[in-house]
């Protein structure tokens, strides 16, 4: 992806636009499968794409949901103009669908086209396409396979830190350490018994 023009005088904030991956309804009645939050209440997004290139993906605490702190994965997605960040819980089949689709791309460094469905029951799919073209890239559903090892395997292939469990308990962010210690082989994760990624 090539550098964006640096733009001279005013401007808006760089901050990322957050896009919450969960259903939500619009004034009309209209189910949608993300939306933005401005504090108060959420504005359902109607478009049902972003294309960018994947350049972060962090695992983080979300607020306590019914006695537990859910953990939240984090996807960055910069447009070249607004970096955006897609948020859903780790558990979803969201984030399911879209880590196993992520692992079949061989160069995450290409514009991808990040695609949401509603899929009812408050359920939202994820669907991966390559852009420019938009072929879909195709996965086996494994409702097995353990996330945690798949996140860290995918933000290395982007050339990120692969976050620790501890990582993500203390802090909830990605920090960047010192040179030597991201050299170290990952450890196995000392994940909580109800783990279920």
């Amino acid at each position: 992806m090539s550098t964006p023009e640096i733009r001279m005088g005013l401007g808006g904030a760089p901050d990322p636009i957050y896009l919450h991956v969960s259903e939500s309804i619009d004034e009309s009645g209209e189910v949608h499968p993300w939306h933005m939050w401005d504090g108060k209440k959420q504005i359902p997004v109607k478009d049902r794409s972003l294309t960018g290139v994947l350049s972060n993906i962090r695992l983080k605490l979300g607020p306590e949901f019914k006695g537990k702190k859910p953990v939240k994965i984090q996807l960055r997605v910069d447009t070249g103009s607004q970096p955006y960040v897609m948020q859903a819980g780790v558990e979803t089949t969201f984030a399911r669908g879209m880590l196993l689709a992520l692992d079949m791309v061989d160069d995450l460094a290409r514009p991808l086209m990040f695609v949401v469905a509603n899929g009812g029951e408050k359920v939202v799919f994820a669907r991966l396409h390559l852009a420019p073209s938009g072929e879909r890239v195709k996965i086996m559903w494994d409702k097995e396979r353990k996330l945690f090892p798949l996140v860290q395997k995918l933000q290395r292939k982007i050339g990120q830190q692969a976050q620790t469990w501890d990582d993500v308990l203390a802090t909830g962010q990605y920090e960047p350490r010192d040179e030597a210690e991201s050299q170290e082989e990952p450890k196995e994760p000392d994940l909580p018994e109800d783990a279920q990624f």
